[in-house]
C-alpha cells in the first residue's frame, strides 16, 4: 500500500510541474490551512503542500562521588547521556477538477472534486531509532489518501483580483493489510488481517485568487 501511495504521490507531482498555471489560490482560513495554496489551469487545479514535525532529546546523568570514596576504584565518577532524533515529513499532493455551475455579472460558481495524499518520510536516530516493524507500522499508520467535494462561488473584484469561498464534504480514507505465515510440523498457517477506516467532515474555506 506503501509504495502504491508514492508512486501515485510522485505522478500526481509530475502532472502539476508538466501545467503551467493561469491563476493562483491562497486559502485565508477554514478548516484546511495546510491546504492552502492551489493552482489553476482552466478547470484543472493541483497543489502540493508540505508539513514537517520533529523532536531532539537530550538526558543526562552525573554522578560526582565524595572525595573519601573517589580514592577507591569502585566509586570513580559516573557518566551517562543519551540522546536521539525523530521527524516525520508528510507531503501532501493534491489535484482536482471543476465544473463551472452558475455565472452572472461579477459571480461565478463551480462544483469541484479533488483527491490527494499524504505521504509520510520518518527519520529517527539515537535512542529514538525505530527500525523493522515499528518503523513500517508508523508509516503505514501515516500513509493517508482523501476525497474533496465542494461548491464554490467567486466574486471577481477586479480583473485580476477574486475572493472565493467553498463548502464541501471532506473524506479521508485508509487501509491497511496484514499477511502472516506459520509454518508448523504438520501444517501451514496462513492469516491475513484487513483494516478499512473513514473520516468525513465538513468545511468550509475562504481564499483569495490572483489571476494572469
Amino acid at each position: 500500500m506503501r509504495n502504491y501511495i508514492i508512486n501515485v504521490g510522485l505522478l500526481f507531482t509530475i502532472i502539476s510541474i508538466s501545467f503551467a498555471y493561469d491563476s493562483f489560490g491562497i486559502g485565508l482560513n477554514g478548516q484546511n490551512l495546510l491546504q492552502s495554496a492551489t493552482f489553476y489551469k482552466k478547470n484543472l487545479y493541483y497543489g502540493a503542500d508540505f508539513l514537517r514535525f520533529g523532536i531532539k532529546a537530550n538526558y543526562e546523568i552525573t554522578t560526582e562521588y565524595y572525595s573519601y570514596y573517589s580514592d577507591e576504584s569502585y566509586y570513580s565518577d559516573e557518566f551517562e547521556s543519551n540522546d536521539g532524533e525523530l521527524s516525520v515529513n508528510l507531503f501532501m499532493p493534491r489535484l482536482g477538477y471543476r465544473i463551472p455551475f452558475k455565472s452572472t455579472g461579477f459571480i461565478k460558481s463551480y462544483n469541484q472534486i479533488e483527491g490527494y495524499l499524504i505521504i509520510p518520510m520518518l527519520k529517527s536516530s539515537g535512542d529514538l531509532k525505530l527500525t523493522g516493524d515499528v518503523h513500517e507500522e508508523i508509516v503505514d499508520a501515516l500513509s493517508l489518501y482523501g476525497l474533496k467535494v465542494n461548491h464554490s462561488v467567486e466574486y471577481s473584484i477586479t480583473e485580476q483580483l477574486a475572493i472565493a469561498g467553498e463548502v464541501g464534504l471532506n473524506w479521508i480514507l485508509w487501509d491497511y493489510t496484514e499477511e502472516d505465515e506459520y509454518n508448523g510440523y504438520s501444517y501451514t498457517e496462513k492469516t491475513k488481517s484487513e483494516l478499512n477506516i473513514q473520516y468525513g467532515m465538513t468545511y468550509t474555506k475562504l481564499s483569495l485568487h490572483f489571476k494572469f
